[in-house]
């Protein structure tokens, strides 16, 4: 490229480069002004949190009782969180026991919310009656 190329080619990037500047800096602006609206309209950062962040449906030490791989488990929540919009939430259960499947021993599972059910704790406050049994012979 010679001397002449060099400035006739920087002048016509230099024609172009005012206008597409202009456009760029509109839609920059208009950006910015719609941004600033939608801060204004949140309030704070718990207001938004509030609306818009996942709730979870178990707490942490929430007794559970499921099946994992067709193998029945009870164990206590560790965390209710959702990671990934994709997969959906997930729940940590921390085992009473531990769970042997293919070799491994497993202490700790994540699974989804349709593979648990709360365990539900039976309270009987009854007196517990003594009764004969059918199987004792006299």
């Amino acid at each position: 490229m010679n001397n002449f190329e060099f400035i006739l080619y920087g002048t016509v990037i230099g024609y172009f480069a005012y206008p597409i500047a202009a456009i760029v800096r509109k839609i920059w602006q208009e950006a910015l002004i719609a941004r600033q609206a939608e801060i204004e309209d949140m309030g704070n950062v718990s207001d938004y949190f509030e609306k818009n962040a996942y709730k979870p449906k178990y707490s942490i030490g929430d007794r559970v009782i499921g099946k994992w791989n067709k193998i029945p488990f009870v164990g206590s929540v560790g965390n209710d969180t959702l990671i990934s919009e994709i997969d959906g939430p997930q729940v940590s259960v921390h085992l009473d026991l531990p769970i042997s499947h293919k070799g491994n021993i497993h202490n700790l599972l994540i699974v989804k919310h349709k593979d648990i059910r709360p365990l539900l704790e039976i309270v009987d406050d009854s007196p517990i009656k003594k009764t004969k049994s059918i199987n004792k012979k006299n």
